[in-house]
Order: C-alpha cells, then structure tokens, then sequence
C-alpha cells in the first residue's frame, strides 16, 4: 500500500479520490487479530504517510470515525446523479443508497455537521441540460448543497453545455457565498 501510493504521487498526482473504502472494513480474518475498525484506520494512516501532507485525500464509500483527522475530505452520501430518483431502486425496493440526487441531497444533509472536522463531499453538481432529467428546482436544491459545503465539483462534459451553461458553470465555480446557519436546520 505505501509502495503504491508513492508511486502514484510521484507521478505527480496531488489529489487521490479514493473509493469503495468501506470494503477495507468488512468483516474478515486480518493478519493481525486486531478490530476491522484498528486495521482500517492503520491502513489509512498508511496511505496518508506515503502520499504526505501535500496530497489531498478525499475518502469515498468510507466508514466516517476512522477517516477523520486523517483525510481532507469524505464523500458522505451515494451518487448523485442527472435524474432526482430511481424508482424501481430508491422506491419499490426501499433503498435510499442507490444513486440519485434525492438520495445523495438527504444523506449529504444528515452529515452537515461533520463539516467543521472534515471537507464535505455531496457529490457534483449539474449545468447541463443535455442528458439530463432533473427540473429547475432540483437542480438548484443540489447547487445550494454544493454551496454550503463549499466542495465545488460538476461531471458534466464541455461539449454538453451549451455556451450559457458553461458561462453559469465558471461563475458557479468563481463565486464565493457567505454561508450562515441561521438555525438547527
């Protein structure tokens, strides 16, 4: 693990998004008889050390405790996603860890108040309207989450934006919000 992770800032990356995580603390036999929650924060510690503290780690899928006070930031919800449900997934089934936006919008909110310990990952943000089945309103309920967590991020490809989007993307990207809570909620 540390072998791998110095190769890969020494390639020059000086941002690791790493992910699926959790699977690092599944129960399991380790080599060590020490609790999964001991042995993944080790491994973390591990990873910070061998990408130093330059690099931003951003923890995805991550079990929350043992991240903190070692990575920058935590994706904190599943996927959002240019639709705001899925309905066989999110509805019939019951799962709200499936990828949508109502998802990741619920989720992000419950773990605001992580936001003082550690940077808030709710996922991207969308512009474009191509490719894309969120209203208006869903679309800003997301850019108002991005803007209180302040952690700016959009997957949406340039060549799908039209010129009036990519104009609203950069000051989206540019601006800088005072954010107050104003209230518990």
């Amino acid at each position: 693990l540390d072998k791998t992770i110095r190769k890969v800032v020494g390639w020059g990356f000086t941002y690791l998004k790493l992910d699926f995580l959790y699977a690092a603390a599944v129960p399991g036999q380790r080599v060590r008889n020490i609790p999964r929650e001991t042995a993944y924060r080790e491994a973390m510690q591990i990873i910070r050390n061998a990408a130093g503290q330059d690099t931003y780690i951003l923890a995805c899928g991550a079990p929350i405790l043992p991240v903190l006070g070692i990575c920058d930031g935590i994706r904190i919800g599943p996927d959002v996603a240019p639709f705001w449900l899925s309905q066989p997934l999110s509805v019939w089934v019951n799962n709200p860890n499936n990828p949508g936006t109502q998802n990741g919008i619920r989720t992000s909110i419950h773990r605001l108040w992580l936001k003082d310990l550690i940077h808030i990952d709710p996922d991207v943000t969308y512009f474009r309207s191509r490719h894309n089945r969120m209203t208006k309103e869903q679309n800003q309920l997301l850019r108002d989450l991005v803007r209180i967590t302040n952690f700016k991020a959009t997957s949406d490809l340039p060549h799908w934006l039209t010129s009036i989007e990519r104009e609203t993307l950069r000051a989206f990207l540019e601006e800088q919000p005072e954010i107050e809570q104003l209230s518990r909620y």
